[in-house]
């Protein structure tokens, strides 16, 4: 092959004889990958297309020089042994390095190195070929970063899940002064926020996109005015205007609820004073100079009565790092967020404020079918005396307030801190529910459970998981059920409920 071969005009046919060295050298000129041709000393003698499209050079910019033009400079030292081995004849087979590229950025490359021998088998010169595998390299550095995230997030769950746990019971406590009964639901409404950050957290390194589904806004409302009234500050009111009808909503139900705890946030600070935080919702028609597909759309708005917004802070509060608050005060307003909530979910957002006069931020989420969410209905507590759960979970503080959660609503509790001692504790005691950790050392839950239903085949199983990388609440019979950490008292007896009603029908 020569700097200057090309598939000319003959090329499938006419001029070029398959098989013949003109024919080899138009099949090496459109590979993809960069083929080179070098001596032994390393002055490169063939470049071709390829070459030029990964490396940023011209063949004519090439012939001549010398191959360490394409090695990063703390990579300098390696062509010496590669060349030693080509003078001896060995092949290099997909040695992976890195490159230089003419603008200066570094790319991953895969690269096999032939010696070039003359008739009488003297080795002569060099061939190689490489292959750009940044892409591949990247996406590996991608998994191994989402697995420790992955983690991470479990064992930050963990703690989350003992945080709100005992924040919950601090709280429902008998005779508790008004003080400490808030102090407790400041506690539950941060340790909320920061499981919700997490599952924000590991949605952004996963690079996912919403899990939407079928929302009816006034059940989000109603379940979640508590943590609002928390958010929003003892000073000021939450009032909540949504219609009975409205239709149900497509949106992830996590990223929603983060997105109205970043509103009533916004209102506190705009409210140092007190006032009145309004939720309200509606359904509207929107069209394409709305910015959206045309359709239905649920529109939530909040208003607050706090201080407003000049037209300045308004025009920029969706910038990801744009914040009116002094250093050490906070990270902004958290409308970015927001803004990146609905808009993933195919909605829009507007903001209408005044200083002095207030604000309304208003959400257009996209209107859904009706269909049954989801959500465990409340049920009545089983009596004393009642179903027997085995309890497995590496974690003594989660292991331990699961236990007083399932005992203080009826439950008969057998705990154990490993898979072994779970199906040893199995073969002599009787249970109706084996609720397992997902990520344990040596055994994880889900073998465990299938080991556990094998050796009863009758019993329920239930996985309680920290991590964000499995949908929860499965409900087929082929799946276990799943909870997701941190989970509330209510959360954990209505899945531990259902996943044993399930398993009888």
């Amino acid at each position: 092959m020569s700097s200057g071969t090309r598939a000319g005009a003959g090329f499938g046919g006419v001029g070029l004889d398959p098989g013949g060295r003109e024919w080899l050298a138009a099949i090496v000129e459109s590979s993809t990958d960069a083929v080179i041709g070098k001596t032994l000393n390393g002055t490169i003698t063939d470049w071709n297309a390829g070459a030029a499209e990964m490396y940023g050079y011209q063949a004519q910019e090439m012939i001549g020089r010398n191959i360490s033009v394409l090695f990063p400079d703390d990579r300098k030292d390696e062509l010496r042994p590669i060349m030693e081995r080509l003078r001896r004849g060995a092949r290099i087979d997909h040695y992976e390095t890195k490159r230089v590229r003419k603008d200066g950025s570094l790319l991953d490359v895969s690269v096999s190195i032939s010696p070039v021998l003359a008739p009488d088998g003297t080795v002569i010169g060099a061939a190689s070929v490489a292959r750009d595998i940044s892409g591949r390299i990247q996406a590996e550095a991608e998994r191994r970063a989402v697995a420790l995230m992955g983690g991470l997030a479990h064992d930050f769950n963990n703690m989350l899940s003992v945080i709100i746990g005992y924040a919950e019971q601090i709280g429902e406590a008998r005779g508790l002064d008004p003080a400490t009964r808030s102090d407790a639901g400041n506690i539950l409404l941060a340790a909320k926020r920061a499981s919700q950050l997490t599952g924000e957290l590991m949605n952004f390194s996963r690079q996912e996109g919403n899990r939407s589904r079928p929302l009816r806004l006034q059940t989000v409302l109603a379940e979640f005015r508590g943590l609002l009234t928390a958010a929003a500050g003892p000073l000021a009111e939450v009032e909540v205007a949504v219609p009975a009808d409205l239709p149900p909503m497509r949106a992830d139900r996590g990223r929603l609820e983060h997105a109205l705890l970043n509103l009533a946030v916004n209102a506190r600070d705009a409210m140092p004073g007190g006032g009145i935080l309004t939720f309200a919702a509606g359904a509207v028609r929107l069209t394409e100079a709305d910015g959206v597909q045309p359709g239905t759309y649920i529109r939530l708005s909040a208003s607050d009565t706090g201080s407003g917004m000049t037209r300045e802070v308004a025009r920029r509060v969706i910038e990801p790092f744009y914040s009116t608050k002094p250093a050490g005060k906070g990270t902004g307003l958290g409308l970015s967020s927001v803004h990146g909530i609905v808009t993933s979910a195919g909605g829009t957002m507007t903001i209408d404020s005044q200083a002095g006069a207030g604000t309304t931020v208003t959400l257009y989420f996209p209107a859904a079918p009706a269909e049954p969410e989801p959500r465990p209905a409340a049920t009545p507590a089983p009596q004393a005396g009642g179903a027997t759960v085995l309890i497995v979970d590496d974690e003594p503080a989660v292991l331990a307030l699961t236990s007083r959660m399932l005992r203080r609503n009826g439950y008969q509790t057998i705990e154990a801190d490993n898979g072994a001692d779970a199906l040893r504790l199995l073969g002599s005691e009787h249970c109706q529910l084996l609720l397992t950790d997902q990520m344990m050392p040596g055994m994880s839950g889900a073998q465990l459970g299938r080991r556990a239903q094998e050796k009863r085949p009758g019993l329920a199983v239930l996985r309680m998981t920290g991590s964000t990388g499995e949908s929860g609440n499965e409900s087929r019979h082929d799946q276990p059920r799943l909870i997701r950490k941190p989970f509330t008292e209510p959360d954990l007896i209505a899945q531990v409920r259902a996943a044993i009603e399930q398993r009888a029908r």
